[in-house]
């Protein structure tokens, strides 16, 4: 799809427009089908330019309002499972930190003996 719709509405090399395919579906629901094929920018008035212009003003002027709605609004304070969660994985850290002390004591306690052995050796 380009900027003036669907690629087989318009013919590029000759600037004509093309007629569109027969809706089956919609004269099937008793719509009126208008086959008529359309020019480039048929219903709009301006120079695209104008268009982009207007459609790059809605844009930011519906990011605006969404940035001024979220702006005041307090962030969403945690529930009673988001907690709990925290609150485990926070063992789980102390836990691991506890044991990751208690082998490099041990570690380092297995090394003082293995100096102070191999000292009483040496005398």
């Amino acid at each position: 799809r380009g900027p003036m719709g669907p690629k087989d509405d318009y013919d590029v090399n000759s600037g004509e427009a093309k007629p569109k395919a027969y809706d089956m579906e919609a004269h099937a629901r008793g719509e009126e089908v208008d086959n008529t094929p359309k020019e480039p920018g048929h219903g709009r008035s301006g120079t695209l330019g104008e268009l982009l212009a207007e459609n790059k003003a809605k844009k930011q002027e519906q990011f605006d309002e969404m940035v001024h709605a979220n702006r005041y609004c307090p962030p969403k304070a945690m529930d009673d499972e988001e907690e709990a969660f925290l609150a485990e994985k926070d063992d789980e850290r102390k836990a691991a930190e506890r044991a990751r002390k208690e082998s490099e004591k041990e570690a380092s306690n297995l090394y003082r003996m293995a100096v102070a052995q191999q000292d009483a050796k040496r005398e």
